[in-house]
Formats: C-alpha cells, sequence, structure tokens
C-alpha cells in the first residue's frame, strides 16, 4: 500500500516493512510544518502492526527539532534500517542516529546499510524474533 505526503512517499511492503522516500521535490529536508501530516500516514500505513522501517536518508541536514518529533515514535517500529548511497548521506545518517538515541526513550535497533537488500534482511530478521517473543 501506498501512502504521500508533501515530503514523502510511503510503502506499505507485505512482509511488514514500512519503507520511507523523501519526494525529489523537498530534497529530502524535512519542516516542523509537515511532522504531523507525516507522522499521521506512517501512523496510517502501519495500521497498528508491529513493523520495520526502511529509511531512505538522503544527503540533506535535518534540523534538531524535526528530528525530536520523529525520534519517539510508537506506532509498533521495533527496528529501523537507514539506507545511504553517499559519503554526506552516511554523516546525515550517523547524525539522526546519535539525535535519535539522544532524544528517543526507547531503545531500538537501528543500523546503516549501503544495499537495500541486506537491510531488508535485517529487518526481517528482527522482525521474525519479535514476532516468535524473543
Amino acid at each position: 500500500m501506498k501512502y504521500y505526503t508533501k515530503e514523502l512517499n510511503l510503502i506499505m511492503h507485505p512482509n511488514d516493512i514500512l519503507e520511507i522516500i523523501a519526494k525529489e521535490e523537498s530534497k529530502g529536508i524535512l519542516t516542523l510544518e509537515e511532522v504531523d501530516t507525516n507522522l499521521a500516514a506512517m501512523e496510517t500505513a502501519i495500521n497498528g502492526k508491529t513493523t520495520g522501517l526502511l529509511l531512505h536518508i538522503a544527503s540533506s541536514y535535518t534540523k534538531k527539532e524535526v528530528l525530536k518529533k520523529y525520534s519517539d515514535l510508537d506506532f509498533g517500529i521495533i527496528a529501523t534500517a537507514l539506507i545511504v548511497n553517499s559519503y554526506a548521506s552516511k554523516l546525515v545518517g550517523n547524525l539522526v542516529l546519535t539525535l535519535s538515541s539522544r532524544f528517543s526513550s526507547k531503545k531500538l535497533p537501528n543500523k546503516i546499510f549501503t544495499d537495500k537488500e541486506v537491510a531488508i534482511e535485517w529487518l526481517e530478521e528482527k522482525l521474525a524474533k519479535e514476532k516468535e517473543g524473543l
């Protein structure tokens, strides 16, 4: 199932992985004005299921205030895989992980990947363990 906001394209895959890609027009820049809309779309997509998050990281900076709004999601997300495609996006991904760990009261597994398929496998393993109750 696909969902769209001004800033994001969201795809809920049948394997319970929510893939989030910033829209070209937004250039990967997330704003405070769109946080509530983006979070509502995520909550609708997840629909109460245990979910892995596959997040494509752009090489643009996101303000701390914006990251803070996204850091304490409680929609059933059990792990986040960040996909990077450049050195700049890897730096941004590391910043996202660092700030998220500071702002979030939950300590969920997060990992940076350059290969989408490897990231999906990792998320599927995390989902399987969660469903087994491990």
